[in-house]
């Protein structure tokens, strides 16, 4: 049988482990709930277990979505949003090619959803 001092041994190094790894745990207010990993994380962390596959479907779609984004700014007329459309697809291109790390792919992958998503919409309307 493990003696208590093992025990706690062991559980200061799967502590240490989660930390390393970068698992933050957020509490939520004491409502009794769970700790949750942050939604960005989880995304990193699966994008990481699958990188390849992942950047494949994500650098499609994300170009597919910027030269959608870039259509419809140039259909009204709006340089700025055409180069805004161009810049943020072509870094997060960059991004991928380069095989930066998960974290900066992922988070260039959302700001760019995010504004070629908003140039569309603000196009349309």
């Amino acid at each position: 049988m493990k003696t208590q001092l093992e025990l706690t041994l062991k559980e200061q190094e799967l502590r240490r482990a989660r930390k390393q790894a970068g698992a933050r745990a957020v509490q939520r207010n004491a409502g009794g709930f769970l700790l949750v990993r942050s939604w960005l994380e989880r995304i990193t962390n699966i994008f990481e277990g699958n990188r390849f596959g992942a950047m494949t479907v994500m650098l499609t779609f994300q170009s597919c979505l910027g030269s959608v984004a870039a259509y419809y700014a140039t259909m009204n007329n709006a340089e700025l949003a055409v180069i805004l459309a161009a810049s943020v697809t072509m870094s997060s291109n960059a991004a991928f090619i380069a095989q930066s790390p998960a974290a900066w792919c992922v988070r260039i992958f959302i700001i760019s959803l995010i504004a070629n998503i908003s140039i569309i919409a603000l196009n349309i309307l």
